[in-house]
């Protein structure tokens, strides 16, 4: 007999949350809900996320993927420690900065801004000489 309160085996193995998201993480890819399909994204090619109100933009080096899920409850599913909060609009894989100085993180060439809430935990991350 099934229980009703029981979430799906996957998420229990993954403690993911059960909320009703257009997100799915198995391993080390999401899928993300499409027009007609769900989209595999490796999780390592993600190189940030961008808050927009109640949407988040899923930014990758061949294409952006918008989808309805607030930004920190993309944060939450995702759980992954290569990812940081850097302000409150950005989520970057910290794989993929290039560069980074007092007030902003660089990516491919882009600039986000570092907000004061954050500084301290992502400069602790990393080894500056």
């Amino acid at each position: 007999m099934r229980s009703t309160t029981s979430i799906s085996p996957l998420q229990d193995a993954l403690k993911i949350p059960s909320m009703n998201l257009n997100v799915k993480v198995f391993r080390d890819r999401i899928f993300i809900r499409g027009k007609t399909k769900r989209i595999g994204l490796n999780i390592k090619e993600i190189l940030y996320v961008e808050a927009s109100r109640n949407y988040c933009t899923v930014v990758t080096p061949d294409k952006r993927h918008i989808l309805s899920v607030p930004l920190k409850k993309f944060s939450s599913v995702l759980n992954n420690k290569t990812f940081m909060r850097i302000h409150r609009s950005y989520l970057v894989n910290l794989d993929a900065i290039g560069a980074l100085d007092d007030s902003y993180v660089f990516i491919n060439g882009e600039a986000f801004p570092i907000s004061k809430a954050y500084k301290k935990d992502l400069f602790s991350r990393f080894t500056i000489l």
